[in-house]
């Protein structure tokens, strides 16, 4: 997996970070939902607004009515959609390349990467879509879902991908599931405690616990 391609989807593509000409950029529904995950992962649910998302991407304001009939809340189920598969489809890759420690490792990397270059400013929109109470999170969008729903799909979504890259390496189900809800668990957190020490030492803590604690499992696997 080439270095960086982690960071380079979090961050939403430099066409949402650096505005480009019109006739050059992205589909304008594409772009308002990937700018909505990027304000999201700065300023949360609530803080974010419409009028932020069309002033960030450069959009016209009848372009959400437009696009997203179920206005603010659809918009934010789709980015919260829409950011769990910027990591889910890179993760998989490291993992099925690099093996579940190297694969984790790497993807742990680029995470600090990712909160450096952003001054700390940006975290990640699942964490926030999950904490951050919303009036109507439990309101399911046609065909989406609620807001609810979607963070918990995308979090279950990497516990599944860690967890048969372990199984594929000779770890048990039950000790694969144990260890994938201790790994997204720590991450996440490490990640809000390196937002708020502006730095990314607690990120660099959990892996030093968490990468010695998957080679003993699967070393006892196959014991």
């Amino acid at each position: 997996m080439p270095n960086g391609i982690i960071y380079q989807r979090l961050t939403m593509t430099d066409d949402i970070v650096n505005p480009i000409p019109p006739k050059k950029r992205a589909n304008t529904r594409k772009r308002l939902v990937a700018g909505t995950a990027d304000l999201i992962r700065r300023k949360g649910l609530n803080a974010t607004s419409l009028r932020d998302v069309v002033g960030h991407v450069e959009a016209s304001r009848g372009a959400i009515p437009h696009h997203f009939p179920g206005g603010k809340h659809q918009l934010l189920v789709e980015a919260v959609q829409f950011a769990g598969e910027q990591v889910s489809v890179p993760l998989g890759q490291v993992l099925e390349s690099q093996g579940s420690v190297r694969g984790l490792a790497s993807f742990m990397t680029q995470w600090g990467k990712m909160l450096e270059d952003s001054q700390f400013d940006a975290g990640c929109p699942i964490l926030v879509a999950a904490v951050e109470p919303y009036d109507g999170e439990d309101q399911p969008i046609p065909g989406l879902g609620s807001l609810r729903e979607k963070t918990n799909q995308v979090f279950n979504d990497w516990h599944h991908l860690l967890k048969h890259a372990l199984q594929r390496e000779g770890v048990t189900p039950r000790r694969a599931e144990s260890l994938c809800t201790l790994v997204v668990a720590a991450v996440e957190g490490s990640i809000a405690l390196c937002r708020a020490q502006r730095s990314v030492q607690p990120l660099h803590e959990i892996q030093r616990e968490l990468i010695p604690l998957l080679e003993q499992a699967i070393a006892q696997s196959q014991t």
